[in-house]
Parts: C-alpha cells; structure tokens; sequence
C-alpha cells in the first residue's frame, strides 16, 4: 500500500473536521485531495446530506481505495484504506477513543482500542476484562485485556489453576518501583503459549491504576 494513500487519507480527515469559511468544504477537500494524490489517483467523490455529514471516497488506478466519512460536528469518524491486494486498515471512533483495526490480505487481523477475543483463543479468559488490543493470526491468536488494579491477586490465582503445570512450563515473578509506583509482573511460558499479568496504565490514566493481562497463543 503506498503511502500516498495514507497521506491523502490524514489531509482529508484534517481539513473535515477543520474546514470552515470562504470555500465550500466539498471544494476545499477536492482542491487539497487532488493537490497531494499524485498521478495514481483515479477518481474522487465527495458527498454531504442536509444535516452536514460528509463522506469522501479516494480511488487509485493501482485499485487502492481510501472511504472517509464523519459527521457534522466531527464526533463520529470512520476511516477505510483498502490495498490493492485486499489488505485493509479501518479507523472508526468519536470524541472519547478510536478503534484501529489492520486486516492483511493473509485473512491475519489486529485491533487496537478495543475488539474483542479472538474467536480461536483457547487459552482461559478470565471475566470482566475490557479487550484494548487483539490479534488473530494464521499460526496463533493474541489478546490484552484490562482489569481493575485491585484484580492482580486474583488473576494470578485464577491462572495458577487454569494453566497446566510441569517442567515445560516456566514462571517468574518480579517487582520494580519507578516514579509511576510499583509494578508487578508475573509470566507464564508454556510450548505453545504465554501468558503475562502485569500492572499498568488504564486506556485514559495517568497512574497505575489497571491489570494488564497479555494471552499469546503460537505454534510449537
């Protein structure tokens, strides 16, 4: 996927949310699209309804695509970048988090900012975490789920049952203290597996205040 796309994508998104006076935004966005596309862009559609939602699509000779569409006061953004082999990025969001989500053309997918457990994870999940990244792969999955602060020792014992034990599995545990405070760390690693428990940032925190708890699946 080149990068002009990327490019074309970001000044359309900017000048969405930012476009105001003299020229109409549907020009604005047309004239700065067109100046920094290049020869590789095809065509360009610009579309707005009676309550000021645009949408704009971007495509590319190569057959490359970028979809952009946000509504009238910028709150809800949805942004699409296709490649011309079927990869796909996706950002979709509103004034309080943004989703991330990379498709590749392998059928391989990553989401960052949400999502949810990958549906070939066989590694127990405990209850009441909140997805922030997950990854689903042709060779493994992976997720990292959030829990409240207070959650560690219960994690750490929920696991210690849950995952099986012997000499091909190996523990540690480890404490260091910085200036964000103390955190805590205990790892699991198996063949096929690895599974850490670590204390950490919430999604919008300042301070550690949240556990991250990080599944890896893989091949042997």
């Amino acid at each position: 996927m080149r990068n002009t796309k990327v490019i074309v994508a970001l000044v359309a998104f900017v000048l969405l949310v930012a476009a105001c006076g003299g020229k109409s935004a549907e020009e604005e966005l047309l004239e700065q699209i067109l100046e920094s596309g290049g020869e590789d862009i095809g065509s360009v559609g610009i579309d707005t309804d009676s309550d000021g939602n645009v949408s704009i699509n971007v495509e590319g000779d190569d057959g490359e695509d970028v979809s952009i569409s946000a509504s009238d006061d910028g709150d809800d953004v949805n942004i699409t970048v296709e490649g011309e082999d079927g990869e796909e990025v996706t950002i979709t969001g509103d004034d309080d988090e943004f989703t991330i989500t990379v498709e590749g053309d392998d059928g391989g997918s990553m989401t960052f900012g949400g999502g949810e457990v990958p549906e070939d994870m066989t590694l127990p999940v405990p209850d009441g975490g909140e997805v922030v990244t997950s990854m689903s792969m042709e060779d493994g999955a992976m997720v990292t789920l959030t829990f409240p602060i207070a959650a560690y020792g219960q994690l750490v014992a929920f696991y210690e049952s849950e995952l099986p034990s012997g000499d091909d599995v190996y523990k540690t545990e480890s404490t260091y203290t910085d200036d964000d405070g103390t955190h805590r760390s205990t790892t699991w690693m198996g063949d096929t597996f690895l599974v850490s428990i670590d204390d950490c940032f919430g999604m919008e925190s300042t301070s550690l205040d949240s556990v991250c708890v990080t599944l890896n699946e893989f091949g042997s």
